[in-house]
């Protein structure tokens, strides 16, 4: 028995306590359970066995098992100090489910002097604000919820405050049957009612507030907009055109109008037309804006001439309107789509002239001024200075660099050119014009020049992009206690603790950019790189301007990860594709997420069609094809990359407009490739109408450029 127990405690010290935990979280049952138990008693002393019993203490919170709860947590305690926020925290749960109220305040204590701060106050605070209010205290709930304010979504610290409102109302002996008493309750249900009404508290407010004066009217306008602007189009639609008998003046304009915007938005576009056709405001803006959703039905339902005339409504009435901006530039927008340039380019003029500050105006303006471009470079290089000068932030700034530079390459003037492509270069290095930019000033010409001091000096007094000190990715001793922590609840098995800590540190520590790493290694482990590149963007937001060597290249991999590798990579060089062209394709496609299906019902790592899976398939001999194949990568990618070279080969190798193809579909390339003729591919590029598609070719071109940086030389890739 000694010999056959001491084997068993070999075993089990084998085992690691991630891999026991691991299991116990996936499955919680009395045989993971009591591996569990059983490793926390082999391991009494140390941190390891300490962890178990976090794990057991959080799985038993979960199932309400709560004296075994805080035995467990209790008895951790001690080993865990680095911890000790999240075995109060769970304590604290178990003594409000054992309904000992009172022992929950002091519990909790180490929630709130935790060094670094940690992730739980929030929870700590409806916890400790919910037991006040069940243990009779509500003024406790009060103070708590003021003093933590910040610390609390607003919904959630209203409905706190409204329910200890009512509570100090009923122990001081006071009836609300009647309607009348407690404002302060009542005040706190309309907040949410109005300003939160897509809140999951707004359901429980609606229920209180049957027990208080009306609301009124222009609360209940108030109210609609707010549904309005958080897309609930149908719910805003009808609250509105219920209270349009009880509202008069401005307020009655809004509504009428909103209810035809949600009519538009919800993509309901006769109705809508027919709606806001119906009637004319009196106040100003309200008119402004319905002859802009009156124009944007008319686009949608093609009556051309109808939308024309509500233009020049717009300009004759409410020339410096905001709506009537708008509606430039959405007109603008739809002849430019239909590939009738002449048409777009005065109202785009219009838009710069007639609303100089507005930031819209600066698409306005490049929009003219590449159109000019495209007729005769030289002739719009003042047009090219004159945007830089005037909106050296734009998005378009990297573009007029670029193509000022090409100007100046037609001139031969290298230093100029130099100068322009540095710049660009610099400021943006991981974006389709500094790739550009660096190609070009490897060309013999320009390869030994210097950059002109005078255009040097000019672009740098424009401050194109704000000087800032490089992000440190050495952690702080601070960011590396979080990191710690983390670690110590992933080992635990309590990976989405882990994370949260991880995401609270990146928004609190200072560091996010380091924090990104850890986060997005997590998610790679779990073999789920589109999480892991969504947190680069999310905490690392200027990634794309940074320097490949600014970061650490653990950093870029888990940006632009290379799964699948070994499949991509056969079906690549058996159709004589660029493996990282087409990682490229993936990651703007899916994210390297198998199981993606996007809007259009597109589906898998490259986003394949059914229809067109099913007709590729027949090509490639693939039998008895089934739409569920999209989800398998080796199936994806075999298709994939079959249709990216059949693109290619259609259009005689031009890569620009095969990715083009991909997005938007071949019809729609082959008529921008015949509205002009491009003097390279670039110009194509930024001709295409489409922002979509513009912006996915130059992302997927400036992503093969960074994956051929990361995972391997630069392959020979056929260009026209």
């Amino acid at each position: 028995m000694a010999a056959a127990a001491g084997l068993c405690a070999a075993a089990l010290s084998a085992q690691s306590i991630a891999a026991i935990a691991d299991r116990y979280r996936k499955t919680p049952n009395a045989v993971t359970r009591a591996a569990v138990l059983r490793y926390a008693e082999a391991h009494r002393a140390d941190k390891d066995g300490a962890l178990a019993l976090l794990l057991l203490g959080a799985i038993e919170d979960d199932q309400r098992q709560f004296g075994d709860a805080l035995t467990h947590l209790k008895t951790a305690a001690k080993r865990l100090p680095e911890l000790a926020d999240y075995v109060a925290y769970l304590s604290a749960v178990a003594e409000s489910g054992l309904r000992q109220f009172n022992d929950t305040e002091a519990a909790l204590q180490p929630v709130w002097q935790s060094k670094p701060a940690s992730p739980l106050v929030t929870k700590a605070v409806l916890l400790q604000a919910e037991s006040y209010l069940q243990g009779g205290n509500p003024a406790g709930a009060i103070a708590l919820v003021q003093q933590h304010a910040s610390d609390l979504a607003a919904p959630a610290a209203e409905l706190l405050l409204a329910r200890a409102s009512e509570g100090l109302n009923n122990s001081a002996g006071l009836n609300n049957s009647a309607g009348l008493n407690n404002s302060d309750a009542a005040a706190h249900y309309r907040t949410i009612y109005v300003e939160y009404p897509l809140s999951k508290e707004a359901s429980d407010a609606e229920a209180a507030l049957v027990r208080y004066p009306a609301i009124p009217p222009d609360a209940l306008l108030a109210r609609g907009l707010k549904l309005e602007a958080g897309g609930d189009y149908t719910r805003a639609g009808k609250e509105l055109t219920e209270l349009i008998p009880r509202l008069s003046g401005e307020n009655l304009d809004v509504a009428r109008v909103r209810i035809g915007a949600a009519a538009y938005l919800a993509r309901d576009n006769q109705a809508a037309y027919k709606y806001l056709i119906s009637f004319q405001a009196a106040a100003p803006d309200a008119e402004a804006e319905r002859l802009y959703y009156l124009l944007e039905c008319q686009r949608r339902l093609n009556r051309l001439d109808e939308m024309n005339a509500t233009l020049e409504k717009l300009a004759q009435s409410y020339p410096q309107s905001h709506w009537r901006l708008e509606a430039l530039v959405a007109v603008g927008n739809y002849y430019a789509a239909h590939d009738q340039p002449d048409t777009a380019q005065p109202l785009y003029r219009t838009c710069f002239e007639a609303f100089p500050g507005d930031p819209e105006s600066a698409v306005c303006h490049w929009k003219v001024t590449w159109s000019a471009y495209l007729r005769e470079p030289v002739q719009a290089e003042a047009m090219l200075r004159e945007h830089l000068t005037r909106y050296p932030t734009s998005d378009q700034a990297s573009p007029a660099l670029y193509y000022s530079g090409r100007i100046a390459e037609s001139k031969s003037d290298w230093p100029t050119a130099r100068a322009y492509y540095e710049a660009v270069s610099n400021a943006y290095p991981n974006y389709y014009y500094a790739i550009l930019a660096r190609e070009r000033m490897e060309t013999p010409s320009l390869l030994t020049a210097s950059a002109a001091p005078a255009t040097a000096q000019f672009l740098s007094a424009l401050h194109i992009v704000a000087s800032r000190p490089p992000d440190s990715f050495e952690p702080t001793p601070l960011t590396r206690q979080r990191i710690a922590r983390a670690h110590l609840l992933d080992v635990a098995g309590l990976d989405d603790l882990s994370e949260a800590e991880l995401r609270f540190g990146a928004k609190v520590d200072g560091q996010p950019q380091v924090i990104a790493i850890e986060l997005a290694d997590l998610a790679s482990q779990r073999d789920a790189p589109d999480q892991a590149i969504r947190y680069i963007k999310h905490y690392a937001p200027g990634y794309l301007s940074m320097p490949l060597d600014s970061a650490p290249e653990k950093f870029w991999r888990l940006a632009f990860p290379l799964p699948y590798r070994k499949s991509l990579e056969e079906y690549c060089r058996a159709q004589m594709l660029d493996p990282y062209l087409m990682a490229a394709l993936i990651r703007q496609e899916s994210e390297f997420n198998p199981n993606a299906i996007s809007r259009a019902n597109a589906r898998g790592l490259a986003q394949v069609m059914p229809a067109t899976g099913r007709q590729l398939s027949r090509k490639l001999g693939i039998p008895r094809f089934r739409a569920a194949m999209l989800f398998t990568p080796d199936t994806n990618l075999r298709l994939g990359t079959f249709y990216l070279k059949q693109l290619s080969d259609e259009l005689q190798g031009k890569w620009e407009a095969a990715l083009a193809s991909y997005n938007a579909g071949k019809s729609h390339v082959n008529t921008w490739l015949a509205a002009a003729n491009y003097r390279e591919p670039a110009e194509f590029v930024e001709s295409i109408p489409f922002n979509e598609t513009r912006a996915y070719v130059q992302s997927v071109l400036r992503n093969a450029e960074v994956y051929r940086k990361l995972y391997g030389r630069k392959l020979a890739v056929v260009k026209n």
